[in-house]
């Protein structure tokens, strides 16, 4: 990552609850921290780049699909909104629990 070049701006959604959420406890160096109204962290600024906690409901594996669609849409809602034309959205995905073995 390109953390010292301010030329590009990361924007990252990570999950927020159940298995595999972020602790941001665990990191160091967080700053421009912003709580929603019961107190829990709802996103800040790690390495340059801006981190979004999203919530997903917990229901099996449906939840990798809920998390990447609203993921995407508020990263659509976000380049429109502030009218970015050379926007570039990865999805990346961490699969648990597969084998390569039959």
């Amino acid at each position: 990552m390109h953390v010292a070049d301010r030329s590009i701006q990361y924007h990252i959604v990570t999950k927020a609850n159940g298995d595999g959420a972020v602790d941001e406890t665990k990191l160091s160096g967080m700053s421009k921290v912003k709580m929603d109204d019961s107190g829990n962290v709802r996103s800040f600024t790690y390495h340059n780049a801006k981190i979004v906690k999203l919530a997903v409901p917990q229901m099996g594996v449906a939840q990798a699909i809920v998390y990447d669609a609203k993921a995407f849409k508020g990263y659509l809602e976000y380049i429109e909104k502030h009218q970015i034309q050379d926007a570039i959205i990865y999805v990346l995905a961490v699969v648990s629990g597969c084998s390569s073995e039959h």
